[in-house]
């Protein structure tokens, strides 16, 4: 019944077998790579701009 609603009969939609989950893998893992690298600058940009506790709530009336 399902090849019948397809029109193309049983074989009309398919891909060849075993390139899809190959291409489907290399999206993840590149996607991973990216969420890594993302991670890395995003946490190496937050640690310059930050400053210590001493320096950011230095006035003239604290003694930390």
């Amino acid at each position: 019944m399902r090849e019948e609603l397809d029109g193309g009969g049983p074989r009309a939609s398919r891909r060849p077998p075993g390139r899809d989950g190959v291409i489907k893998m290399k999206a993840f893992l590149l996607a991973c790579l990216c969420a890594i690298a993302l991670a890395v600058v995003a946490a190496g940009v937050l640690n310059g701009v930050q400053k210590p506790a001493a320096q950011a709530f230095a006035t003239t009336g604290v003694r930390l």
